[in-house]
């Protein structure tokens, strides 16, 4: 006789995680007010117990992170990052071994652009150029090194265009000196004045760093190299494509109104093809709400005649982590001379933006919750792109997708009848009034279903559906008693 019992699981071998060492957070101001040089603080954990000296031995970081306590919608998962780096385990060593014997880059180097980490090829000139790159070069061993710095830049499919060397220097170490800024190899010249341009859509230079200790008794090489692709393309960015924060602007006008504007200068007129953007993603997708995409002409230095806008976008994310989304015009949009890209929002949800703290921008953005438009305070950049001229050459990201329900009676007094598409598994629904507060939640069972808006004041609503797989339906719904 045989027994067949239903499986669901596969069993292996049982892993317990064992917590070793934590340590309370605290605030970025509280952090550095104990030592202004140490933005990473150093933890050294002895492995002794003989359980550990095994092959497939694991080790891994844990953050029990906090909510924001402001009741501001679009901060809750947008705070308390945090950062592990230079990770090290080594044999034979004491809790005097502080300091790794290493030098390296801190930081990414610097666009070749003096304003643009990236730009369209056919309006590049060689007035675009900077001068010097920006190197933040760090000896983090506890003794003073001599240190060597080169760089080279190579044209992708094509040759050499610059080496540069420099003579040796001593690095001091960075515990008790700070950074390594010795001119030449912190901020070296670029020691030409042009690049070899052609009539393609698009090129692509490598600019290869190198700081290292002379000799060879050089320890760790994993930091002596730093690498840069400059991209000329079909889009300008002031950012570097990564978000170290979010960008929101915030009116507290009983009738909220504000406005983004990013500017870019063009050498010869071109064609607008769409703006990309990148958003943050946050608890809940708090975010989510309606804005309208921008373009203005220049006005003195300000945005002027309105040129191009289209309501009711929404913030997405594309399917791969750190690509933009593409917000496309669907119009002809001819730009020429200084012109401006943004939105504009009609409510106080913050849209959290992802913003590049690498980059400082401010002297190309601007905006706006009153009659006059204001320079930004915050050191950064936000992660606005506009495309211009024919498609660039990178893999394409997909528009947002735009689903639609049936939703009546619209104009409604009180109950709404909601009927989605077969393809669209819905999760759970919300309501926010014009100015983007959370009204209701509640979770959805069926295709279709009523929401009953006969206890909401007069004035519209925005009813959001949101999918089991993340996906959205948002459609506006007037209540009229």
């Amino acid at each position: 006789d045989s027994i067949s019992l239903p499986c669901d699981s596969i069993f292996g071998d049982e892993m317990i995680w064992e917590h070793i060492w934590s340590t309370p957070g605290e605030s970025l101001d509280s952090w550095i007010a104990e030592d202004t040089l140490m933005y990473f603080k150093q933890v050294m954990i002895p492995i002794t117990d003989p359980r550990w000296f095994i092959n497939n031995f694991q080790f891994r970081f844990r953050n029990i992170a906090s909510l924001e306590d402001n009741n501001i919608v679009g901060w809750a998962s947008n705070v308390d990052q945090w950062h592990i780096d230079y990770v090290r385990l080594e044999t034979n060593r004491s809790e005097q071994d502080l300091y790794p014997d290493d030098l390296g880059f801190v930081a990414p180097t610097t666009s070749i652009l003096k304003d643009y980490q990236a730009m369209p090829w056919k309006q590049y000139r060689d007035s675009d150029l900077g001068n010097s790159f920006n190197n933040m070069l760090a000896n983090i061993s506890n003794s003073v090194k001599n240190s060597d710095y080169t760089f080279t830049i190579r044209k992708q499919g094509g040759g050499q265009v610059a080496n540069y060397t420099t003579n040796n220097q001593n690095s001091l170490p960075y515990y008790n000196h700070g950074l390594h800024q010795y001119a030449n190899h912190a901020h070296p010249q670029f020691g030409f004045s042009s690049l070899p341009t052609d009539n393609g859509d698009s090129a692509t230079f490598i600019i290869t760093h190198v700081f290292q200790e002379t000799g060879s008794g050089i320890q760790r090489r994993c930091n002596d190299t730093c690498v840069f692709e400059q991209k000329f393309s079909n889009y300008y960015a002031y950012d570097d494509g990564s978000a170290e924060s979010g960008y929101s602007i915030v009116s507290n006008m009983t009738q909220p109104s504000a406005y983004l504007a990013m500017r870019f200068t063009l050498a010869q007129p071109d064609t607008l093809k769409s703006v990309r953007m990148w958003f943050n993603s946050v608890l809940n997708d708090d975010n989510i709400n309606y804005f309208s995409l921008m373009v203005w002409d220049d006005n003195q230095g300000e945005p002027g005649t309105v040129l191009y806008e289209r309501d009711f976008r929404l913030p997405s994310h594309a399917e791969v982590f750190e690509d933009f989304v593409d917000y496309f015009i669907d119009d002809t949009v001819l730009v020429s001379g200084t012109f401006y890209v943004g939105f504009h929002q009609t409510h106080s949800v913050q849209l959290n933006l992802g913003f590049d703290q690498n980059t400082d921008a401010r002297e190309h953005f601007l905006y706006r919750t009153g009659d006059s438009w204001r320079q930004p305070f915050l050191k950064g950049t936000p992660m606005i792109r506009p495309v211009l001229g024919a498609p660039e050459d990178l893999p394409p990201v997909a528009e947002f997708e735009e689903l639609s329900c049936k939703l009546y009676p619209n104009p409604t007094h009180s109950i709404v009848n909601v009927s989605l598409p077969d393809r669209f598994k819905p999760s759970y629904y919300c309501i926010f009034d014009a100015f983007g507060r959370l009204v209701q939640k509640a979770p959805i069972l069926d295709q279709n279903f009523t929401v009953d808006f006969s206890q909401a004041k007069n004035g519209f609503y925005f009813l959001q559906i949101t999918s089991q797989n993340g996906k959205m339906i948002t459609q506006k719904v007037i209540v009229s008693h």
